[in-house]
């Protein structure tokens, strides 16, 4: 809390507030518990675009450091300041250049070119000085800087401040290759070292959970527990200045290329010594090269007639980073109700060499002997180097096999007898006129027989007519009915405070689920509006500005995220809005 009010504290005293313009780093980057005889050196560099003339920058020693900074040659907390132009030539900047006040350090008339740098160290020893104590706490501590470019500018809080961490421990990873295959054994060499030259450190274990695809062999110190491929040792007291390698040795299993082209493996050390617990983790990345091969089938077409020929492709790819040889096919596996015999195939049988992003088609053909439905399965296999490499096995899409279909037209013989009535007409030429009218489409083919010879009109009787009905039914399908239903969603209504200067719309929310929250605001006159927001440690992680020229209302929404985009982890933050005479700060909550 001390660090946040600091910084509300200097920004309350600044006149105008620009943007971000240069950035600075620091070595050493951690130093051990209540040690003296340190020396921080802090280098900073301007921004591209913009020319220092006659500016100033400000440093603030941390409040944990018991060394206060001095300009007194020979002193504990001794200043120097250099210039370093195209980065290179020392130019060292006179003391008069250079104001102490409490724990703040000004450096001022400051003329820096875009290739120039400025280094500040703090506990120089050049003049006999015995450096600087560390803090009797571990932790990670900021050294807040502002700068102004020029004269007329405003000062201008560096978004990133150097920092160091104060620790006990120090732990780094590395390994005897940079690339591996399948098949191939290498070691992991984990270098621990108790950096502090007064105090021990107890309680010392290190773990390790190695990466999948890899399988651990040995190593020079016994597990003191193994559970699959989690590790961990137990060193017992680090004295001051002690150190120790622990070599782990691996073997990288069949198939390590499907889990990615690097492999990332992490190890962490921790141990105590009353005032702390001390945690310190390595990273070790390793180029992975393998063949990943991939298979995808397809028959076709998707309904087949039986007695006729169909297709089966398989599409292999090779996807990983190395060129696979002999890469061929496994024979097809038929599942289904239905049957089909091979006739021919693979074409190609096999292709000597395939090289990575290459892809190959094989291609069979089969015919359909039994009806029902049927789909394959099967994978395709290759060398790396003289290891067999498989891909997963994989199922096409499921095709149709029917019986023909017969298509014959049925031919109806109806015979009538003719009734002859006893009195008739001879004509000379008389027609007989038959009038036939079916229910029905089929074809018919009617045999009249006569019981004469002669030509007479004649009126045949029937004794029995056949006549088919063709009735159809309907039948009623259901039209479905849509019913919308509403999904309510619960939506947070802020209650505004219309009379505040600031007003947040809650005070809790959850950026992992893209949730915002909406800072609204009162300009009460012209002039810049400036809003930033710390974390617990009093670090700065966003900055947002706006100039106005009129007295108005605004509103400004924080996804949770930092300058760098990435979403902040959990806990409380503080929102600091600073206008010409009013600085006002409040509090969120970022759940997860």
């Amino acid at each position: 809390m001390k660090k946040i009010f600091v910084i509300v504290f200097l920004i309350f005293m600044c006149t105008e507030i620009f943007g971000l313009t240069g950035n600075a780093n620091l070595i050493p980057v951690k130093i051990a518990r209540g040690t003296y005889g340190n020396t921080i050196e802090i280098t900073y560099y301007p921004g591209s675009d913009i020319i220092w003339n006659d500016g100033l920058i400000s440093i603030i020693i941390p409040e944990d450091f018991p060394t206060l900074p001095t300009v007194s040659p020979g002193y504990p907390g001794e200043i120097k300041v250099s210039y370093f132009r195209n980065g290179a030539t020392i130019e060292p900047i006179s003391q008069s250049n250079i104001t102490i006040d409490g724990r703040a350090i000004t450096i001022t008339a400051i003329n820096l070119n875009p290739n120039d740098s400025l280094q500040i160290v703090y506990g120089t020893k050049d003049n006999g000085g015995s450096g600087v104590q560390a803090p009797y706490m571990p932790g990670v501590f900021y050294f807040l800087m502002y700068e102004r470019p020029t004269s007329t500018s405003g000062f201008v809080a560096l978004e990133n401040p150097p920092k160091i961490k104060v620790t006990m421990l120090d732990l780094t990873k590395s390994a005897n290759v940079t690339s591996v295959m399948a098949k191939n054994t290498f070691t992991y060499s984990l270098n621990y070292t108790n950096i502090s030259n007064m105090y021990s450190v107890n309680e010392v274990v290190v773990w390790d959970t190695l990466p999948q695809g890899l399988k651990f062999i040995y190593s020079d110190i016994s597990p003191t527990s193994q559970s699959n491929n989690y590790l961990l040792w137990n060193l017992g007291t680090v004295n001051y200045g002690n150190n120790g390698v622990l070599n782990i040795v691996v073997e990288a299993q069949p198939g390590i290329i499907n889990y990615g082209e690097i492999i990332t493996n992490t190890a962490k050390i921790q141990g105590s010594d009353g005032y702390g617990v001390y945690l310190e983790e390595a990273i070790n990345n390793i180029q992975v090269f393998g063949v990943k091969l991939v298979s995808t089938i397809y028959a076709t077409p998707s309904i087949v007639i039986l007695d006729e020929n169909f297709t089966v492709l398989m599409n292999v790819q090779n996807m990983g980073n190395y060129h696979a040889y002999n890469v061929s096919p496994t024979a097809l596996t038929i599942y289904g109700s239905g049957n089909a015999t091979k006739i021919s195939g693979p074409v190609p049988a096999s292709v000597s060499s395939l090289t990575q992003g290459s892809t190959v088609v094989f291609t069979w053909v089969y015919r359909a002997t039994g009806s029902g439905e049927i789909y394959f399965s099967g994978k395709a296999t290759g060398q790396e180097n003289t290891l067999i490499i498989e891909s997963n096995a994989t199922n096409s899409n499921a095709i149709t096999l029917l019986m023909p279909t017969n298509t014959s037209t049925p031919i109806n013989t109806y015979t009538f007898t003719p009734q002859h009535t006893k009195t008739f007409t001879r004509t000379p030429t008389q027609i007989i006129t038959l009038t036939l009218t079916p229910t029905d489409t089929r074809q018919e083919q009617i045999t009249l027989t006569p019981t004469n010879t002669q030509e007479e009109l004649i009126t045949p009787t029937f004794t029995n007519t056949e006549i088919v009905i063709l009735t159809p039914t309907s039948t009623e399908t259901e039209k479905p009915t849509k019913t919308n239903t509403p999904t309510f969603i619960n939506t947070v209504i802020p209650t505004a405070t219309p009379d505040a200067i600031v007003y947040i719309d809650r005070n809790y929310f959850k950026p992992m689920n893209n949730e915002k929250i909406k800072i609204n605001y009162k300009v009460l006159e012209q002039g810049i509006v400036d809003i930033q927001i710390y974390n617990l440690s009093g670090e700065i992680i966003l900055s947002y500005s706006k100039n106005y020229s009129a007295i108005t209302t605004d509103f400004y929404y924080w996804d949770g995220k930092n300058s760098a985009g990435k979403i902040v982890s959990r806990g409380i933050y503080f929102i600091v809005i600073k206008q010409k005479t009013q600085i006002i700060m409040k509090k969120i909550v970022v759940l997860k």
